[in-house]
């Protein structure tokens, strides 16, 4: 179980800021202790209303709002999944986690009633929370986002992460099978620059990631991603045609 409140800032960058940030960031920070040296996959499959309503208020940058996701770090059917409450209040993130079995996983995305054990005590109550959310809103499986993770923690035990998300891609869950990917199914999604910078922390800012921005110039950007996947896969409210469009404009 995870709850805690932390501020996310994202930038876009160019290779050549990457190999910058590199060199300079290894003297604050050492690999994350997943993947290869940091490095691992990343798959999130989010839920959403009918009008695609959390992905509309990330578009519109409410202060206040949140998104339900479950996330799972290998494509087998059988790997770890985790469900995710996460949310933005004014500033700052707070983020809800916890791992569950795939038949838990498996009923929530089909709407299924849940089984009555196989939970830790941990993570029943935010699964019970997720659920309650799903239901409540009518809430479906809406769209995978898929991307590869380079992670970073800080040395100074202050939980200071920074991350490079490459590849972005997305596809739709299959309607009657949620939860299984189609490797043949992956499309790519545009960004105006290739790598997404993420730089993550308690409190205050800390002084080597407020050094390195500036040294840049980095300027600080709305990046979600399930929206930038949202709007690449076209069939969302805001890339639709509204009814005499065309003969109200003069």
């Amino acid at each position: 179980m995870l709850f805690a409140a932390r501020y996310e800032h994202k930038y876009l960058i160019t290779p050549e800021q990457e190999s910058i940030i590199l060199d300079f960031v290894t003297a604050f920070c050492r690999p994350d202790r997943f993947g290869v040296d940091g490095a691992y996959n990343v798959y999130s499959l989010y839920f959403d209303t009918w009008d695609w309503l959390t992905a509309a208020q990330a578009l519109e940058g409410l202060r206040n709002r949140f998104k339900l996701r479950m996330r799972t770090y290998e494509p087998d059917p059988e790997s770890p999944i985790w469900v995710e409450d996460k949310g933005r209040v004014g500033l700052s993130i707070v983020k809800q986690r916890a791992r569950v079995t795939r038949r838990h996983a498996r009923a929530v995305a089909r709407s299924d009633a849940p089984p009555s054990a196989g939970l830790s005590d941990d993570a029943a109550p935010i699964y019970g929370q997720f659920r309650d959310r799903v239901d409540q809103l009518a809430m479906q499986p809406r769209l995978w986002v898929r991307y590869e993770r380079h992670a970073f923690g800080s040395v100074f035990g202050d939980n200071a992460r920074l991350t490079f998300d490459r590849h972005l891609a997305i596809q739709a869950p299959h309607p009657d099978h949620p939860l299984q990917l189609d490797d043949s199914a992956w499309q790519h999604v545009p960004l105006e620059r290739p790598t997404i910078l993420e730089l993550k922390f308690n409190g205050g800012y800390p002084q080597w990631m407020e050094r390195l921005v500036r040294a840049l110039g980095l300027e600080r950007l709305s990046v979600s991603k399930y929206v930038r996947g949202a709007v690449s896969l076209g069939d969302v409210p805001w890339n639709r045609p509204r009814p005499g469009a065309a003969w109200m404009v003069s």
